[in-house]
């Protein structure tokens, strides 16, 4: 937030929005707001509404799952003359989804770390020694380290799938299983 207000000094201002009031750039910033979380059915609006009445010229956001959500939403900001600064959707799809983020490095010939999907797969490698532990865990869609764990034996792994499962560490995401090659 200093460098933007350094930057904008004299000529523009900082605002910064975020559902959690314990969110540090609200209070480096020259003006803050409150909003629902991203996931709320009011979300567009109230961002559009702040980008009206504060008269934004440009959106940035820092934060991984959002930038998802203004890709998409990319057009209905055009139409009212603020720009988004974001990757075209597809990029960001890509990006956001580690499945399909690891395809694209395998397609475009980049060194990659081999995944399990499927923790059935994983067992039947983990069985015919292609695996081993400790393995390291991590949601599908997760963002940041959200979800990650180091994983020491199939007992453990089981335990976290299970989670999983029920939706203890994560909520309608995928298990996704990192490995060294």
């Amino acid at each position: 937030m200093e460098y933007f207000k350094k930057e904008f000094y004299g000529s523009g201002k900082v605002i910064t929005a975020d559902c959690s009031s314990l969110a540090p750039a609200l209070y480096t910033s020259d003006k803050s707001y409150i909003v629902p979380p991203i996931t709320d059915s009011g979300y567009l609006a109230k961002i559009m509404d702040i980008c009206a009445r504060e008269n934004i010229a440009a959106i940035l956001s820092l934060i991984d799952p959002e930038l998802l959500f203004l890709a998409e939403n990319k057009s209905s900001f055009d139409d009212m003359g603020v720009r988004i600064i974001v990757s075209g959707y597809s990029a960001v799809d890509t990006c956001h989804d580690k499945i399909k983020m690891h395809g694209f490095l395998d397609r475009h010939g980049f060194d990659n770390i081999k995944i399990y999907d499927d923790i059935s797969r994983f067992f039947n490698a983990n069985k015919d020694g292609i695996i081993s532990f400790p393995v390291f865990i991590k949601e599908r869609f997760g963002s940041a380290s959200s979800g990650a764990l180091k994983i020491k034996s199939m007992e453990s792994l089981k335990a976290a799938f299970n989670e999983v499962l029920l939706g203890l560490l994560c909520i309608k995401l995928t298990l996704f299983l990192f490995f060294d090659k």
